[in-house]
C-alpha cells in the first residue's frame, strides 16, 4: 500500500532553511522535487518519500554531512539539541576549508597572471621572432620581433593560419610536423620587396606537454645577415692570407716545368737547323704539352680556391674535392716534403655540401697538419662511411700536438700558436663556422706528443 506522508516542499524548505539558508534550501528542494518528477503542492506519498531521503542525503551528504542530510529527513526534520554542537562544528569546518580553497584559487590566479605577464614580456624582449601555433597550424602567440620581421602584428596574426602567413616557412613547417622534430636552416635566404636578401636562422620545433604529446610548433626566426657577412669577409682574408703562403710554392712549382719548356724549345730550335728528327720533334712536343697542362692544373686549383663562390649546398663527389685540395698542399712552404697519404673509399655516395668551402676546410686543416709535423712526420687523409647518413673526413698527423689549454683556444678568431707573420689566427675558427652553417662540427683530439686528429661529418645527398 502507497501511503502518503504529510510532508510538502515547502515544509521541507522551512525546515532546512534554518540550517542552510533559505536560498540554498529552495534550491536544492527545487531540484530534488523536479528530478523525481513530484507534485511541489502534494502531500509525499510513501514511496516518493523513501526517494527523496536518498537524493537528499546524497545532495545535503556533500555540503553538510552526511549524518545530518540523515537527521534533517529522518528525525522529523528536527535536529536534537545534542547534535547542534557537532553541527555547527561541521559547519565551520566546512566554511575554513572553502575560505581556504578561495584564497588558494586567488593565489594561484594571481602567480598564473603573473608568469602570463613575465612570458610575455620576456617574449616581446628577446630580438628573435617567435611564433607558436596549434596542431591545426592555427597561430597561437606572436612576439614583438616577429612583428618587425614580417610587418605583421600580433593581434592580426593570434588566431589565423600560419601558412598564410609566413608561406616561405611552409616546407620546415611541413617538414618538423611530420617527423616530430626539431628541424633548422641555419642560412635561410628571404628576398625583401626591394630586391635585397637577408639570411635568418630558422628553426622549427615541437611543441610538447609534460607527457610527452605533441601540441604545436615553436617557430622561431634570427636575422644573421651581418653575422653571415662577417663570416664571407673573414673567409676571403683567411683565403687572401692562404694564396700568399702558396706564393713561393707556385713559383717553385710553376718553375720548374717551365724551365724545362724553355730548354726543350731551345733544343727544337737548334735542331731544327741541323736536321729534322720527327721522333724528337714529337717527344719534345708531348714534353711540352705535359708541362703545360700540369701548369694550367696548379693556377685553375689556385684560382679556384681564391675565388669566392657561393654555390650553396649541393650533391658533389668528396673525390674531386679531395683531389683539387690535395695539390694545393705541395704548394706551401713545407708541402714538397711532406708525406700526405689518401684513403677513401671507392663505393663512397656523393654528399651534400658547398665544395668550394669544404675545399678551402680541407687545405686549411691539411697546412695546419704539414706546420705541426715540421718534415719529420707524415698525414693521413681518410674518410670512413660506416653511417647511411654521414661521411667521416678525418685528417691525422704525427705532429707535436696540442696541450688542454691551446685546444680551450683553438677556435677563437685570432688565436695562433705559429710564429708572427707566419699565421693569421683565423684558419680554425674559419673552418668551424663553415661547417657549422653546413650541419656539421669539428672535433680535435690531440695530445702533446702524440699528434692531432681533426674530423668533422658531411651529410650524404
Amino acid at each position: 500500500m502507497n501511503r502518503t506522508v504529510s510532508l510538502t516542499q515547502n515544509s521541507l524548505i522551512e525546515t532546512l532553511a534554518k540550517y542552510i539558508g533559505i536560498k540554498e534550501a529552495r534550491q536544492v528542494m527545487s531540484t530534488v522535487f523536479v528530478e523525481l518528477d513530484i507534485d511541489a503542492n502534494k502531500n509525499l506519498t510513501q514511496k516518493n518519500f523513501e526517494t527523496l531521503v536518498g537524493v537528499i542525503e546524497k545532495r545535503l551528504g556533500t555540503e553538510v554531512g552526511k549524518a545530518m542530510a540523515r537527521a534533517v529527513i529522518t528525525d522529523g526534520l528536527e535536529i536534537k539539541q545534542e547534535d547542534i554542537g557537532r553541527f555547527y562544528q561541521s559547519f565551520n569546518r566546512m566554511r575554513r576549508q572553502l575560505i581556504e580553497r578561495q584564497h588558494r584559487a586567488h593565489n594561484l590566479n594571481e602567480e598564473l597572471t603573473r608568469l602570463k605577464e613575465l612570458y610575455e614580456n620576456v617574449s616581446d624582449s628577446i630580438p628573435i621572432g617567435l611564433c607558436s601555433m596549434d596542431m591545426e597550424l592555427k597561430v597561437t602567440a606572436w612576439n614583438k620581433a616577429m612583428e618587425s620581421l614580417t610587418n605583421i602584428r600580433s593581434k592580426d596574426a593570434v588566431n589565423s593560419a600560419a601558412l598564410d602567413l609566413l608561406p616561405e616557412y611552409k616546407s620546415l613547417i611541413t617538414q618538423a610536423l611530420h617527423k616530430k622534430n626539431i628541424i633548422r636552416d641555419r642560412k635561410f635566404i628571404r628576398i625583401l620587396d626591394s630586391g635585397n636578401k637577408k639570411f635568418e636562422s630558422v628553426t622549427v620545433s615541437p611543441l610538447k606537454d609534460n607527457y610527452e604529446i605533441m601540441r604545436g610548433l615553436v617557430v622561431s626566426v634570427q636575422d644573421v645577415t651581418k653575422s653571415i657577412e662577417l663570416e664571407e669577409q673573414m673567409i676571403r682574408a683567411e683565403k687572401l692570407a692562404s694564396v700568399g703562403l702558396l706564393a713561393a710554392g707556385v713559383a717553385h712549382e710553376v718553375g720548374n716545368p717551365l724551365t724545362s719548356i724553355s730548354i726543350l724549345v731551345q733544343e727544337l730550335v737548334a735542331n731544327g737547323k741541323v736536321t729534322s728528327d720527327k721522333d724528337f720533334h714529337s717527344e719534345a712536343l708531348t714534353l711540352i704539352g705535359h708541362h703545360i697542362k700540369r701548369i694550367t692544373s696548379i693556377l685553375n686549383n689556385l684560382v679556384d680556391y681564391s675565388r669566392m663562390k657561393d654555390s650553396g649546398m649541393v650533391a658533389c663527389s668528396l673525390h674531386e674535392i679531395v683531389e683539387k685540395a690535395a695539390p694545393l698542399l705541395k704548394l706551401g712552404e713545407k708541402g714538397a716534403s711532406v708525406k700526405l697519404q689518401i684513403e677513401i673509399p671507392e663505393n663512397l655516395p656523393e654528399i651534400r655540401c658547398n665544395p668550394d668551402q669544404i675545399q678551402q676546410v680541407l687545405v686549411n686543416l691539411l697546412f695546419n697538419a704539414a706546420d705541426a709535423i715540421m718534415l719529420q712526420g707524415s698525414i693521413l687523409l681518410s674518410v670512413s662511411f660506416s653511417n647511411p647518413l654521414y661521411v667521416t673526413i678525418s685528417i691525422k698527423d704525427s705532429g707535436c700536438g696540442m696541450s688542454d689549454e691551446v685546444l680551450r683556444q683553438a677556435f677563437n678568431p685570432f688565436f695562433t700558436t705559429k710564429p708572427i707573420g707566419k699565421g693569421t689566427g683565423l684558419g680554425l675558427y674559419v673552418c668551424y663556422n663553415i661547417l657549422e652553417n653546413q650541419n656539421s662540427k669539428l672535433i680535435i683530439n690531440s695530445n702533446p706528443g702524440k699528434g692531432t686528429e681533426v674530423k668533422f661529418d658531411l651529410e650524404v645527398a
